[in-house]
């Protein structure tokens, strides 16, 4: 036979068939997405809906099936939650963490919207999530430090929408400031 130390060791690894479904369905959402008719008609309603109900999407269809495929996954990641997938000791739970919500909107952020982005995303925080209790226990240093990292990582990725322009190109962010507020734009760059 194999070698006892062959490979990892995967009999201290808490997680149950939820993580791989969601493994799994992360990279069939993102085959889904980019690469048939129906997701790109998904992108083009959240670009632009009006653009794509003239171009022949219906956007009513389109927002069920997302609604449906959303709370597909969202109830798989409470099913693996409640079912002590990783969390605990294999175990019932009867509440489910307050900040859930918060994280996903910043791994969303961080991912930029894409399914495999937001898969890698959800993989760092879990990482800084496990790291800073680890830090905690063995260190004595107070997890709230990871939530000031996950804090920054946050205000980082929000930032780098428009901090780029003012500091590649001051002048034309001078000209989209005038452009938004109503000018014209012309006579910054003299």
């Amino acid at each position: 036979g194999l070698p006892v130390s062959f490979g990892p060791d995967l009999t201290s690894v808490r997680l149950n068939g939820a993580f791989l479904i969601a493994v799994l369905a992360l990279f069939f959402f993102h085959l889904y997405v980019f690469r048939t008719v129906g997701g790109y008609e998904l992108r083009a309603m959240g670009l632009a809906p009006k653009a794509a109900e003239y171009g022949g999407v219906h956007p009513g269809r389109k927002a069920v099936l997302i609604l449906f495929l959303s709370g597909a996954l969202a109830g798989l990641a409470a099913t693996h939650y409640v079912l002590g997938g990783g969390i605990d000791e294999y175990r019932l739970k009867q509440s489910l963490p307050y900040s859930v919500g918060f994280d996903g909107i910043a791994v969303a952020l961080m991912g930029q919207n894409t399914p495999l982005g937001v898969g890698l995303a959800a993989w760092l925080f879990g990482i800084l999530l496990t790291g800073g209790l680890q830090v905690n226990l063995q260190l004595g240093i107070s997890r709230e430090l990871v939530a000031v990292l996950q804090a920054l990582v946050v205000l980082f990725i929000a930032a780098g929408g428009f901090l780029p322009r003012y500091f590649t190109d001051p002048l034309r962010a001078a000209e989209v400031e005038l452009e938004e507020a109503g000018g014209k734009g012309e006579g910054v760059r003299g």
